[in-house]
């Protein structure tokens, strides 16, 4: 995997902004003093969230309708599932206001950011990245913190997204002992590419399954969308950071 370690040092040197834009693709370009304003005010690099941004939704480009007001995953979801902060997914599978999961330019869940998404304009752009810059910077203050001395049981895994209790069918995948789940030894704290990769993953999965896997030995996005998402972003920002002066 391409080295994105020098993107989880905050930043961009600012002096270099228009350098930054123009490394970024076009539909993703648009929003670079957007990803900027966040990292100054929340502390995470710009480019780790126009990689996010590319990913979750081409810019907004790949939204219905296209633009930071889109949303997108329509896949319907389990009736009766409880995000634990108020929100409990309703008969349709669906939100109620008949939108997608994901919302905005950083496709903010519905469900996982439930009331912030409701009470907040999740459609304006610097609105929707800061909310995600924040997303991201407890990630990476999670792993960044001192790692359990009691070690890591392995008791659920978020799989695509989707909330999963079924560790004997996670470790039949993975090829872990259903029987042996732990205590493993808690790897944090993490820094470098690691740090970048484990953040990332858990913005789309979640840090306690990202934990439960590197906890295990296994890859960060082994929880994650694809069993990718993760190291797809690096790549691509491995690629911009190459081609910034």
């Amino acid at each position: 995997m391409s080295t994105i370690s020098a993107a989880i040092d905050n930043a961009v040197d600012y002096g270099k902004e228009q350098a930054f834009a123009m490394a970024l693709p076009a539909n993703v370009a648009e929003w670079s003093d957007n990803f900027i304003a966040a990292g100054r005010n929340y502390g995470v690099s710009p480019w780790l969230l126009a990689g996010i941004c590319y990913q979750e939704s081409l810019g907004g480009s790949a939204l219905t309708p296209q633009g930071p007001s889109g949303t997108g995953d329509f896949s319907k979801r389990t009736p009766g599932r409880n995000y634990g902060n108020g929100y409990v997914v309703g008969s349709t599978g669906m939100p109620e206001d008949g939108k997608g999961w994901g919302r905005g330019l950083m496709q903010l869940d519905w469900g996982a950011q439930y009331p912030w998404c409701q009470n907040n304009p999740w459609q304006d752009p610097q609105t929707n990245i800061n909310k995600a810059a924040q997303v991201l910077q407890s990630c990476i203050n999670f792993f960044q913190a001192s790692g359990n001395p009691l070690g890591v049981n392995i008791d659920s895994w978020r799989m695509n997204g989707l909330a999963s209790a079924n560790v004997q069918g996670w470790a039949s995948k993975y090829g872990l002992d259903p029987t042996s789940l732990g205590p493993f030894t808690d790897p944090r704290p993490l820094s470098g590419n690691d740090l970048a990769v484990a953040a990332l993953a858990a913005y789309n999965a979640g840090t306690s399954g990202v934990l439960q896997a590197l906890a295990a030995g296994l890859p960060a996005d082994a929880p994650t969308a694809g069993n990718t998402y993760a190291s797809r972003i690096a790549g691509k920002v491995a690629a911009w950071l190459s081609t910034f002066g």
